[in-house]
């Protein structure tokens, strides 16, 4: 009985909350925007292309900013991030455009244009990580935002720890 106690309160623990909350916020924020394309009559299969594509230019934004600005990152230390986090906003608004031009200006059905957008947006992502980074698959690491500390959720036993 104290394993199965023990392996519950191994599962139940605050970095696995942490953890479950940075991984799902990303894809909860995609359900809610297909939730409103939704609600406005577009079928939007294309959301997971316009993640992948945020995700590369984010990444590749912050990491060449980094490298590019070391001084101005060193006195704004959130310079990098929010500068990457501007790029994929871009990078997914772009290909949110793509899909609309096609699916309304040319009439193509929008799931052939959102899966045709998520096979375009595997390859190409790939593609400039290669031209970029030497590598197919991982880019190099990059730095986060700086942790904040919200004082009323801070001093909530349950919450601390996340």
């Amino acid at each position: 009985m104290s394993e199965v106690l023990e392996l519950a309160g191994t599962l139940l623990s605050a970095a696995l909350l942490a953890s479950a909350i940075r991984l799902t916020v990303p894809i909860l924020l995609a359900a809610l925007g297909a939730v409103f394309t939704e609600r406005g009559g577009v079928v939007n299969i294309g959301l997971e292309g316009m993640m992948i594509m945020g995700t590369f230019w984010g990444a590749a934004t912050t990491y060449f900013t980094a490298r590019a600005l070391p001084e101005l990152v060193a006195a704004v230390p959130d310079l990098a991030p929010l500068a990457g986090m501007g790029a994929a906003v871009l990078a997914g608004a772009a290909l949110a455009l793509v899909h609309a031009v096609v699916a309304v200006t040319f009439r193509v059905d929008q799931i052939i244009s959102g899966v045709a957008l998520n096979l375009l947006a595997v390859g190409l992502a790939r593609f400039l990580n290669i031209l970029f980074f030497r590598v197919a698959t991982q880019s190099p690491g990059i730095e986060g935002f700086t942790p904040i500390s919200i004082p009323l959720l801070r001093d909530l036993p349950a919450l601390a720890p996340v």
